[in-house]
């Protein structure tokens, strides 16, 4: 999927060092990664090592189908500040099939008018929530199907918020789920959340049960998915 860049870009913060580099091959110190800044060139631009730990956000067992970050194939569609550390999860079609649970509590923000697949609703993100931590990060779920709760709701870690889907734009029968961290959505404010759809704070590298997510590997090259379940 390859989202539509706003001006919101403009307020993400770059290293005050940032020097150029080349995209998918890494040329950044430990805690940089080479992120494009524009569909030519890229920067490395840091990122902090006190990783935030997460749940895993799925009900039933679930693959990592496609990683990003530092490494990142030049073809995949997560390259660019706001969603350079996403990952898209898959499921195995079990009695639970791709149903979307918490993995932090907090209020959330939704939206949920998309009712077609793989277009640019929704900022290309289709039916999305976030979760707000009072920490400042912001947990994104996005190409949802179904939404299961409302802007204002407050959730608890592991209840059931919706299920993957085909809206924003996906590919062609790639039924998935979008899932990534951010960091500050304190830096944007509610409201400004709330009635800019699709915007987000800087895509942020996270940790699943003390597993860097940066180290989860792509599979989307082989078309093979290798599963994981962590509780």
């Amino acid at each position: 999927m390859r989202i539509l860049i706003t001006s919101f870009c403009l307020l993400l913060s770059f290293s005050a060092s940032a020097e150029s580099c080349l995209y998918g091959i890494s040329l950044c110190a430990k805690n940089e990664a080479c992120i494009k800044t524009d569909s030519n060139t890229a920067q490395c631009i840091s990122h902090s090592d006190r990783l935030p730990t997460v749940s895993f956000p799925m009900k039933a067992r679930a693959g990592i189908y496609c990683d990003q970050g530092n490494l990142s194939p030049e073809n995949n569609s997560h390259s660019f500040n706001n969603t350079a550390y996403a990952l898209d999860l898959v499921s195995n079609r079990s009695a639970d099939s791709g149903v979307a649970i918490a993995a932090s509590e907090g209020t959330v923000i939704t939206y949920s008018k998309c009712k077609t697949k793989n277009d640019r609703c929704g900022n290309g993100f289709g039916n999305y929530i976030q979760i707000l931590r009072d920490d400042g990060y912001l947990i994104f779920y996005a190409h949802l199907d179904e939404v299961f709760v409302q802007t204002g709701d407050k959730v608890r870690v592991r209840q059931e918020i919706g299920i993957e889907g085909t809206s924003g734009l996906v590919g062609e029968n790639h039924r998935h789920l979008h899932f990534s961290v951010h960091f500050n959505w304190k830096d944007l404010g509610l409201e400004t959340l709330k009635n800019n759809i699709g915007w987000l704070p800087n895509s942020a590298p996270f940790k699943i049960s003390n597993i860097d997510s940066r180290d989860f590997k792509c599979t989307r090259i082989t078309g093979q998915v290798n599963w994981f379940k962590f509780y």
